[in-house]
């Protein structure tokens, strides 16, 4: 029986995996939007990214309602992204999304976002290594100690 030098067999192997990497990969490829992260920031989630927007994955991650108004959080998971949804609002109501600093009650606005009764969500946000909240600030409130209400950070 004729043996193979041992050279020549790991080089056969490494050959060999390297090849059925590259099928693999190419076979199972990567999700089109894959985490797009701050590329996504103020980016419509119903139409951004083109080739597979942030909207068709996305789950109503909190919710808040009080006075006829029903604030989403939506999130995600794809694009690692998350944008608020108002229905019942009122024009010129106010949505800011909120980062927690991870302490108490402390937070960041990140986005703000002014309804005025055409489109129903806010542009988005990457929430990759944070949580958000979404707020409900009335039209005619000027300060946030007199928002409506905060969906739970998510």
């Amino acid at each position: 029986m004729k043996t193979i030098p041992r050279r020549r067999r790991s080089f056969s192997l490494f050959a060999f995996l390297s090849v059925l990497l590259t099928a693999a990969t190419l076979l199972v490829g990567s999700p089109a939007n894959a985490a797009c992260g701050s590329a996504c920031n103020n980016k419509d989630p119903q139409v951004y990214p083109s080739s597979k927007p942030c909207g068709g994955d996305a789950i109503t991650a909190k919710t808040f309602t009080s006075m006829g108004r029903t604030l989403q959080l939506r999130y995600s998971p794809s694009c690692r992204t998350v944008w608020a949804r108002i229905y019942g609002g009122q024009s010129q109501d106010k949505v800011i999304l909120e980062r927690w600093e991870g302490q108490g009650t402390i937070y960041t606005p990140v986005l703000m976002w002014e309804y005025f009764g055409s489109r129903e969500w806010s542009l988005m946000y990457n929430d990759a290594g944070t949580q958000i909240r979404a707020c409900l600030q009335l039209e005619w409130a000027t300060t946030p100690g007199s928002r409506l209400g905060c969906t739970g950070h998510y």
